[in-house]
């Protein structure tokens, strides 16, 4: 917040809410408010008969020095009963109990000693003083500072500032030397500070710049530590120290309207842990952003509230309230608004209190307090057994050890155990003929605060055995790591072989030949073991099904492992030939059955399972099912009736759209030959019965369903004495009639 500008004594009353969520609500500031709006009722009544006897106004922007004495009406007006009344008002209002008259009594007789001490200090300089005593008798949050002034002509102003402060329950001195001058309009200045933390004994210098001008001031801060870690009485377990960093400060007022003013503040600090926002809030190179607005009255009276924003989210939010008691003017002058542009400028800010931070913001870390160490070395042959032994120093238990980078270990074959004594049993991996053999165990400690210890390693060795070495590939060591790719000539299976003595060591550069049937492609027919004893081969077919791989070394030891390739169902087809006809010729009548089969392939003719087949018929035809699955062979067969004879056109459709079509033949059924109502009809008529002239009889044999049957012998008879011809086609004969009787 922004200090006082007059160079008079005066007293600063503070009370500031830090919160980050309800001190800035209007309900919370009208509850704070309310005993304040009670004093200052009380101390206005007080005042206005004493103001009233004055002779004289009060003198307008006079500089006055600091350690002028109080006389006359000015002794009227520092009466300690003006704020001592308002406070009693205050504590009596908001709490009418018995811990009232004990608050007003501690009131009254920190508002003495405030003023007995602003007093007597106030003859050799610029003091500040707040004293806040709790129920316990106990300074904490109280804040003493001194400005006293070692040297002052019409440019240069020389001055030392002690100050003394209880803030977190630590208690910090601050003793500082600075040199101000002015210059045309500006009032410049540079400054130092040593500040000690009583309670933690933490040191820190300060060093700052000034520039000053009316309404307006700029000010920046470097803090640099003097002492480094110690034990921290904040944090258990912890070492602290103070942290680097800078602010930099602006205060401005409005020319026009003096009593509003606002400020703006940035601070950084530097560190892994800075306690920027608090012991529980922890942060690496933390950073603050504060703003504020002050409204100032009359000198009496300055309201502020201030946010501040910081690295994370961090926030809190402050609003404050300062009573500033000027023991030089009478109790008009500390209600006198005009006299609130004075406190703004130049002339009366040479002895202000320098803009800074005066709390020691500190740093934490986390000592070493849990050390471990384990064994360093151990070397031995495949199959044999060691163990890590692990020495350990805690300030506190031992919860658990958290053993690590065991995989590389345990992957090439070994084993571990953790025993109960926190050590570890070991049983070294087979030999591996181009590895390094070497492997890193590490183990950390972990106590019953959470504490980490550092980390110990110990390294193995595993020794070669001095054995004949025969190559082999051991069951379970050719696998297929690739499979079921489709059969299209260039989907790959994969097949890998690890070639090993035969105690499970990894061989290099050892050969293996390969095989594959069922038309099967390899990308090599040999290859040399990789360093771990590794060697893979990949593989093509056009044909699905299964492919078998052999893998033979050089002394004829051969493994084989299957791999199988699918046929490609995005390439789903009925190729030519693929839709046949099994039963033709079936008789139309509605019940004989003709039947088609399909099969479903890839464009390599590798047979398809489970795919959907649509069938359609035409020329009346009706199909048992209008689609159907292929099996696990690729076929589908429909069957088909009609009732009409003649060819039937069946089609197969995939889901790709995919089609083929044949062609399938019905017969009419002779089994029912008959001349059907309407079959039998007289082309040619009404000829002269004259032997010669003729009639025409045409029969249509069909079946029953009127399909026509050829080759049907048809028997004609007629009667009247009409002659047949027998010389057109069976199917047709001419009716001759007789010649008529001579009447």
């Amino acid at each position: 917040m922004m200090k006082d500008q007059s160079p008079l004594p005066h007293l600063s009353l503070a009370s500031p809410q830090r919160d980050t969520d309800t001190c800035a609500t209007p309900r919370n500031m009208m509850i704070w408010l309310k005993p304040l709006r009670q004093g200052a009722l009380s101390l206005g009544l007080l005042v206005m008969p004493l103001s009233g006897t004055a002779q004289d106004p009060p003198p307008q922007n006079v500089v006055t020095s600091p350690t002028r004495a109080l006389q006359g009406d000015e002794a009227v007006a520092h009466n300690p009963l003006v704020p001592t009344v308002g406070l009693l008002g205050q504590s009596l209002a908001s709490h009418p109990t018995s811990d009232a008259a004990s608050g007003i009594a501690r009131t009254m007789a920190t508002r003495a000693a405030n003023d007995e001490i602003q007093t007597w200090l106030s003859r050799y300089g610029n003091a500040r003083v707040q004293l806040n005593v709790d129920k316990n008798f106990t300074l904490q949050d109280s804040a003493f500072d001194w400005l006293l002034p070692l040297y002052n002509d019409e440019r240069w102003t020389v001055f030392s500032q002690l100050g003394a402060r209880n803030k977190d329950r630590r208690n910090t001195l601050n003793a500082g030397l600075g040199v101000r001058t002015l210059q045309g309009g500006w009032l410049l200045g540079v400054n130092s500070f040593y500040d000690y933390d009583l309670s933690g004994h933490n040191r820190r210098l300060g060093l700052g710049l000034e520039a000053w001008t009316d309404y307006w001031r700029l000010s920046g801060n470097q803090y640099l530590r003097l002492s480094d870690w110690r034990a921290s009485r904040d944090i258990t377990d912890y070492d602290e120290r103070p942290a680097n960093g800078f602010d930099i400060r602006i205060n401005g007022w409005l020319p026009t309207l003096p009593q509003l003013g606002g400020s703006f503040i940035y601070e950084q600090y530097r560190g892994d842990h800075v306690a920027l926002f608090g012991r529980n809030t922890l942060q690496a190179n933390p950073y603050a952003f504060t703003a504020g607005i002050n409204y100032t009255p009359f000198p009496l009276l300055t309201l502020g509230l201030d946010e501040r924003r910081g690295k994370g989210g961090q926030h809190d939010t402050q609003v404050s309230a300062t009573l500033t008691y000027r023991l030089a003017d009478d109790g008009s002058a500390q209600l006198d608004s005009s006299r609130v542009a004075a406190m703004r400028t130049l002339a009366n800010s040479r002895h202000d209190f320098v803009e800074r931070n005066n709390d020691i913001v500190l740093a934490y870390r986390q000592p070493n307090l849990l050390n471990i160490s384990s064994t360093e070395y151990l070397e031995g042959y495949a199959g044999e057994s060691a163990a890590i032994q692990v020495s350990i120093n805690s300030k506190h238990a031992i919860d658990y050890l958290d053993w690590q980078n065991t995989a590389s270990f345990l992957l090439a074959g070994g084993s571990i155990n953790v025993l109960p004594n926190n050590s570890l049993a070991l049983i070294y991996p087979p030999y591996n003929q181009q590895g390094e053999n070497r492997y890193n165990i590490d183990v950390i400690a972990y106590d019953i605060k959470g504490h980490r210890s550092n980390l110990s390693t110990t390294r193995i060795q595993v020794l070669q055995s001095q054995r004949e070495i025969v190559p082999t590939i051991l069951a379970g060591n050719l696998i297929v790591t690739q499979d079921n790719a489709k059969a299209d000539g260039s989907a790959q299976n994969a097949v890998r072989a690890r070639v090993t003595d035969a105690n499970g060591n990894p061989l290099a550069n050892q050969t293996v030949q390969f095989s594959a049937d069922n038309g099967a492609t390899l990308s090599t027919q040999q290859a040399a073991s990789d360093a771990d004893g590794y060697v893979t081969v990949t593989l093509t077919s056009l044909t699905a099904g299964p492919s078998h791989v052999s893998a033979t070394l050089s002394n004829h030891s051969q493994t084989s492992v299957t791999t199988t390739f699918v046929a490609d169902d995005s390439r789903a087809t009925i190729l030519n030939g693929n839709l046949i006809v099994t039963q033709d010729n079936a008789k139309a009548d509605g019940s004989a059955q003709n039947a088609v089969r399909a099969r479903v392939t890839d464009a390599n003719g590798n047979p398809l399972a489970n795919q959907t087949v649509q069938f359609s018929a035409d020329n009346g035809a009706t199909l048992s099912a209008q689609q159907a699955a292929s099996d696990a062979d690729g076929y589908v067969t429909v069957t088909l009736t009609s009732l009409t004879a003649g060819p039937s056109h069946v089609s197969a459709t995939l889901s790709n759209h995919s089609q083929a079509s044949v062609t399938t033949t019905f017969v009419a059924d002779d089994a029912s030959a008959s001349i059907l109502n309407g079959n039998l009809i007289v082309t040619q008529d009404n000829a002269k019965a004259d032997g010669s002239a003729q009639n025409a009889v045409r029969a249509r044999v069909t079946d029953a369903n009127g399909n026509p049957l050829a080759n049907q012998t048809v028997q004609f008879s007629a009667d009247n004495g009409a002659a047949l011809s027998a010389s057109r086609p069976p199917a047709m004969r001419t009716v001759m009639s007789p010649s008529p009787s001579p009447a």
